[in-house]
């Protein structure tokens, strides 16, 4: 079932291929820096939670995307140095996805196929792991023109390459995950635990998809 799955995936992802690529390709090169943090009403409270700028880039067909929160799991997080870069062409062979470490100077490339070990070892980890649905809330989201000055108030505005940007503030977004556990045992608790924490470091990689970068400038 896991390996149907993947494949009509892959299957939907390349019928869909032609029409990304097009849009991509008449969308102009960009770069753009996504901000984002968590708020509270608690005074103080607001510097220890987790936030992040998103740093993407966009040429031709290619997207790179830089992020320093590497782990972000229930009440936890890790900071880190990690960039995706995704490179496309009209030829399937040619598409890469490439995840960077510039922290630990590695760096994994993504595969389209998986051995039989590896399903059955994905396998293994859904069967023991948590059940989790995520559901985002956007009826009550509002969006209101940011205003800035301390007397005269008017609307914030900033030049961005050519263009006039003009700021919202977004407010009313909720997003609320449920985990249910009843179905695992404390040893699959643990267990799951254990793989996910060498999975983040990458001890359980092959070695053909576990490199080092040698050193030298970004």
């Amino acid at each position: 079932m896991l390996r149907k799955l993947k494949a009509q995936s892959r299957e939907n992802l390349i019928a869909r291929k032609p029409h990304l690529l097009k849009m991509l390709s008449e969308f102009g090169d960009f770069y753009l820096e996504l901000r984002w943090d968590f708020q509270s009403w608690i005074p103080l409270l607001s510097r220890m939670l987790p936030s992040d700028v998103c740093k993407i880039y966009k040429r031709g067909t290619s997207l790179r995307l830089d992020t320093t929160l590497v782990d972000f799991n229930d009440r936890t997080w890790e900071r880190g140095d990690i960039s995706f870069i995704f490179t496309s062409d009209c030829d399937r062979s040619k598409d890469q996805l490439v995840i960077l470490d510039h922290e630990s100077k590695v760096f994994q490339r993504i595969r389209h196929e998986e051995s039989e070990a590896e399903l059955d070892e994905e396998v293994d980890v859904l069967m023991s792991s948590d059940i989790v649905s995520a559901q985002m809330s956007t009826k009550p989201i509002t969006f209101e023109r940011t205003m800035t000055g301390w007397i005269f108030k008017h609307e914030k505005l900033e030049q961005v390459g050519d263009y006039s940007a003009v700021y919202y503030t977004v407010e009313g977004m909720s997003l609320v995950t449920r985990k249910r556990r009843e179905h695992l045992t404390a040893e699959d608790i643990k267990k799951n635990k254990a793989f996910i924490q060498n999975l983040a470091i990458g001890s359980i990689m092959a070695e053909d998809e576990f490199k080092v970068i040698p050193l030298g400038n970004r």
